[in-house]
């Protein structure tokens, strides 16, 4: 019994333990059923020949027949591919899963995953799974996946990926025609190795920077990208730019993972911006250069458009629009009817353009002059919509212009003086014809001319003109002084000022003067008896004697208008009486100056020849402007248009021709009387000729004369300003009429160790053998003819000879006749 009691115990654990281990076998089943059930797995049971027996829920779902009806068919009838049944039959059964389209009761063909299992009782299990979304999304991506590539392999634009380092993932085969090399290229290589050092760095801190803002949540989400211009480097060209548009890649995670973008060529962009810039700084060089503007105005004479010169040009702070009021406003009152009248007759298509000129105040209340052109912008309706205008200041040519009118009537006394110099034959004589000359120059003034002797350092009032000789004599005799009847002690400093032989205006006033020269107190007595406002002092020397000085008194209302004339009839008084002072030592020590009579000779012709030039050559150029200016005055309304046009122009030549002699005649006469001290500044020997180009270019235009300049390395050098721009514009307007018309002028500069070298060469007619050795001689100066009758006297060569000498430097010439000719002159670059 005991022994049945252990084993029945035994039996009954060991039931109970498989009563448990039953349990948790169906357990398990039904939760294997049920993550089947819920993962959607459908099952078939089917038999070898392939004739389903069973079927589970996912299965009646997954096809749309019911259990029975899926009872009754074979599995051949639910997919496409009809060798799983030959599988089956062959008992082929792989661990891989196989992808079929599945049929459904519908018809509708969809994607499911299917393995095969060998069940019991030789059945076969079917495991189908429904992967239609999952299959379909796969190949609509592969399907944007080849349509991505196929964009960006054919698009112009280079699409790139990298990943968060920077290293190319992805670079369209467009990048091979952008930048030359390969995508393999940028599959190998670093990004600091694909950009310029700069553009490294820009791309750098730019990710870095915009990161940070996606981190933070600073950065828009929608429509966000960075933008930046950046050079790649190219194969051949060494870079290019490139405009580069690039996203930020994130994860689900919001981790950056990545950047993505596009290159642009923007190469010729970046040539067109820059041409454009440099276009608008010749623009405005051009402006700011030749102190021209720009303006717009509109229709209905309310607001204009003007550009920063204009407002710059006279004072203003700059605006980007004008009322019209207040442009109007800056045009001179008597000026501004004019003005208008103009622009309203634009408006209403009277004319359609005007240049005109007109004054127009500065800030400063001082009148500026304008030369203005206007012109109409019509549209396609025919309708004015706006005046277009320009604005240049000519204040400086306006004073020139007035200043030439002043030469010319100064040049008129010159030639008469000449003239009557050449017949006065003592220099007694020579003080009367000065002091009643000046006192016409000089209305409202006293004149006294006196001696002084240099050694004794005395002087003597000669003669007084102006003023009641007799009158002044009393005045001096009630101060108990009077310079006409004895010496005066003159001070050093008077009789170096006097030695300048150039005007100078006296220091303080009047009656300072009076003390230094009387040695006199100016008591209220004496400041009673003279009202002189200004005293000036000009001496009348030459060779470095004093033939006299010259005192000027002026009075209230007076001035001198033109100093460089008065110095100029000085100049010639001067060198009259030094030629009859030399005549007469002549005489007195004829046997001690024999030795010295080729050189005294020589300078009498020199002197002759000199007077005889400025008597003829600016004679005749006067007798056609008074004759012709005199034709038209008195048969003004007889001649017509072209009569007039044709006696104007020749009035023109002369005046001009008239102007240019007597411009180096006065600058020859300056530096004959060694007024010409050179002033050593640094100065562009470039930019200097350049101007004198552009001075002559109308003359060039004119004749049809390429000018060409080759210009120096080094430009800067140390020299006088208006000595070399004097001799450049001497030689260059001597090319200018001695070429023949489309001819060429060549201006060569050369940099020496200690010295430059300027060269002016031209093609025209050349110089004749015989006249070669008289080129820089003023006893031989002839008037000569240009290839259009332009006139020349041979005094700009001269002028150019002595300034050259000025700076110690050299000048001559290469010449062939027929073939043309070349002036060299040198500029040392260290002062002696």
């Amino acid at each position: 019994d005991s022994e049945f009691n252990n084993e029945l115990a035994s039996l009954i654990k060991e039931h109970e333990k498989l009563k448990e281990e039953i349990q948790n076998l169906q357990n398990k089943i039904q939760e294997q059923e049920l993550t089947v059930h819920e993962a959607g797995i459908a099952i078939f049971v089917c038999k070898p020949q392939g004739y389903i027996i069973d079927v589970n829920e996912n299965a009646v779902k997954l096809t749309g027949y019911t259990k029975e009806q899926l009872k009754q068919l074979s599995i051949e009838k639910l997919f496409d591919k009809p060798e799983i049944i030959t599988d089956i039959s062959k008992k082929i059964f792989q661990a891989s899963t196989k992808e079929l389209k599945l049929i459904q009761k519908s018809g509708k063909k969809i994607y499911v995953s299917v393995i095969v299992s060998s069940s019991r009782n030789e059945h076969y299990n079917l495991i189908v799974r429904d992967i239609n979304k999952q299959k379909t999304a796969e190949l609509a991506l592969i399907e944007s996946e080849h349509r991505f590539r196929m964009l960006t392999e054919n698009m112009y634009d280079v699409v790139w990926t990298t990943d968060l380092n920077l290293k190319t993932i992805f670079i369209s085969s467009s990048i091979t025609k952008l930048t030359g090399f390969k995508p393999e290229f940028y599959y190998h290589k670093p990004i600091k190795d694909l950009v310029t050092n700069i553009s490294y760095r820009i791309i750098l801190d730019t990710f870095r920077i915009e990161s940070e803002k996606l981190k933070g949540k600073q950065a828009p989400k929608n429509q966000y990208y960075i933008s930046l211009d950046i050079k790649l480097l190219h194969k051949t060209k060494g870079s290019i730019w490139v405009n580069m548009k690039a996203v930020i890649l994130q994860n689900k995670l919001g981790e950056i993972i990545g950047y993505q973008g596009v290159f642009r060529d923007i190469e010729d962009k970046k040539q067109i911006l820059q041409t454009l810039k440099e276009h608008k700084k010749k623009y405005n060089f051009a402006l700011e250069t030749t102190q021209a503007s720009v303006w717009e105005l509109d229709p209905d004479l309310i607001k204009i458009n003007c550009d920063k010169h204009i407002f710059k040009l006279l004072g203003y702070p700059q605006k980007n629009n004008l009322l019209f009021r207040d442009w109007i406003n800056t045009v001179y009152p008597n000026d501004r009817m004019y003005v208008i009248d103009i622009l309203e007759s634009i408006l209403e298509k009277k004319i359609t353009h005007k240049t005109y000129e007109c004054r127009r105040i500065h800030k400063d209340n001082y009148v500026l002059w304008f030369k203005e052109h206007a012109k109409a912008i019509i549209d396609e309706n025919g309708k004015v919509k706006a005046v277009l205008g320009s604005s240049k200041n000519i204040t400086a040519e306006k004073r020139i212009e007035d200043k030439k009118f002043k030469y010319y009537a100064g040049l008129q006394l010159l030639i008469e003086s000449a003239i009557q110099f050449l017949q006065i034959k003592t220099i007694e004589e020579s003080y009367d014809y000065i002091g009643e000359t000046l006192i016409k120059l000089i209305p409202n003034s006293v004149i006294i001319i006196g001696k002084i002797n240099e050694e004794q350092k005395l002087g003597r009032a000669q003669s007084v003109y102006g003023a009641n000789r007799q009158k002044l004599l009393n005045e001096f005799k009630e101060l108990s002084w009077n310079p006409f009847e004895s010496d005066v002690s003159i001070p050093e400093n008077f009789i170096q000022k006097v030695k300048q032989r150039s005007l100078i205006k006296y220091q303080d006033n009047f009656f300072r003067f009076f003390e230094e020269i009387s040695g006199l107190q100016a008591d209220s007595f004496i400041k009673s008896k003279f009202n002189f406002k200004d005293v000036y002092i000009l001496g009348i020397v030459a060779e470095k004697r004093i033939f006299g000085t010259i005192v000027i008194l002026l009075e209230k209302n007076a001035r001198i208008a033109s100093p460089d004339f008065l110095e100029a009839f000085i100049y010639i008084a001067s060198i009259n009486m030094q030629k009859r002072y030399i005549e007469k030592e002549l005489q007195k020590q004829k046997l001690a100056l024999l030795k010295s009579e080729k050189k005294y000779k020589k300078l009498n012709a020199t002197k002759d020849k000199f007077f005889s030039l400025i008597s003829h050559d600016l004679k005749n150029p006067f007798n056609t402007i008074i004759g012709f200016a005199g034709l038209i005055m008195n048969n003004y309304e007889k001649l017509d248009r072209e009569k007039i046009k044709e006696f104007s122009k020749l009035i023109y030549e002369a005046a001009n021709s008239s102007y240019e002699m007597m411009q180096n005649l006065l600058q020859w006469a300056k530096s004959q009387r060694g007024k010409i001290k050179p002033i050593f500044k640094e100065l562009n020997i470039n930019e200097l000729i350049d101007a004198n180009i552009k001075l002559f270019a109308s003359d060039a235009i004119k004749k049809e004369i390429t000018v060409n300049f080759v210009p120096a390395k080094n430009s800067i050098i140390k020299s006088d300003y208006n000595i070399i721009d004097t001799v450049i514009r001497n030689l260059l307007s001597n090319a200018l009429k001695f070429s023949k018309r489309k001819g060429t002028i060549q201006i060569t500069v050369n940099d020496y160790n200690d010295y430059f070298q300027i060269s002016v060469s031209d093609n025209g007619i050349g110089i004749p053998d015989e006249k070669k050795s008289k080129i820089f001689k003023i006893e031989a100066g002839k008037v000569t003819y240009g290839t259009d009758q332009e006139r020349g006297s041979g005094l700009g060569l001269i002028l150019c000879k002595e300034f050259i000498d000025i700076l110690g430097g050299k000048i001559w010439f290469e010449s062939t006749e027929g073939k043309g000719s070349t002036f060299h002159f040198t500029i040392p670059l260290k002062q002696k």
